[in-house]
């Protein structure tokens, strides 16, 4: 198990609020935080729709990182995974929310879909809006190149081949926590992991792509394939990006079949 797992599965996920124990003092002290109860709350709250909202929501499971981990030779890094106005409605839904809590223990059993936010099952829930949206095009040429041209195939195969690592693992709807950002143990955590891949990036065994600054992620490396500082913001990953080459380019060095070595 790597230390990153290890460092989550410290963390109760059967109640909120859903803050990781080594990171409560320093986020009590340094942020606002908002615990709403669910959907209707949300929606009754003055922060539903409030573009300037930055408070954490931490009655929203964290996503400090998607995908298998062990297994994956495609990672992503961002920043954190934002809000937006379905997520409480999607912690609603039982079936998500227990797939989420297994993904972040890295337990695979009755995953189908490593990275959540590629099952269709959920195709109505604002992760996969999000991340579909961004990799369509891509998928789409996985379909062609690798699929039969089946886009649910294609689907499934970037899922078992994709990570994504958020930097701050708790939902804002605005970003603001750029004062505790390097006092959280998570964020060190999250930096180690990606800092251990690298050797294995520089033996072209797997990619990575950071869409936020290099200075958030806080490890300069040209095995990393950085955004223009123009683009973080919006992070495109469409065929013509240096993320979506990138991850075009993973496949056809490492043609699926695909059979990674699990190193957990």
């Amino acid at each position: 198990m790597n230390s990153l797992v290890k460092f989550w599965r410290e963390c109760d996920l059967t109640t909120p609020p859903y803050i990781h124990p080594k990171d409560k003092s320093v986020i009590e002290k340094g942020t606002r935080t908002t615990a709403l109860p669910d959907h209707r709350a949300f929606v009754e709250d003055s922060t539903f729709g409030n573009g300037n909202d930055s408070s954490l929501h931490v009655s929203l499971l964290p996503v400090p990182y998607q995908g298998n981990l062990g297994q994956a030779d495609i990672f992503i890094v961002l920043l954190n995974p934002g809000l937006g106005l379905s997520d409480y409605q999607t912690q609603e839904d039982e079936a998500h929310s227990n797939q989420l809590r297994k993904i972040i223990a890295q337990d695979f059993r009755e995953v189908d879909y490593p990275f959540l936010s590629l099952n269709p099952e959920y195709a109505w829930s604002g992760g996969f809006q999000w991340w579909e949206k961004k990799l369509r095009k891509i998928i789409r040429q996985i379909a062609i190149t690798h699929c039969g041209n089946r886009y649910d195939n294609a689907l499934k195969l970037l899922s078992k081949r994709l990570a994504a690592i958020e930097m701050f693992p708790y939902h804002s709807r605005t970003f603001k926590a750029g004062s505790v950002l390097e006092q959280l143990p998570s964020v060190s955590a999250a930096r180690e992991f990606i800092h251990g891949l690298l050797p294995r990036a520089h033996a072209n065994e797997l990619s990575i792509i950071v869409t936020r600054s290099i200075r958030t992620v806080g490890i300069e490396d040209h095995a990393l394939v950085n955004f223009d500082p123009k683009l973080v913001r919006s992070a495109p990953l469409g065929p013509e990006t240096k993320g979506g080459l990138a991850i075009i380019e993973a496949l056809k060095r490492r043609p699926p079949p695909f059979r990674p070595i699990d190193r957990r």
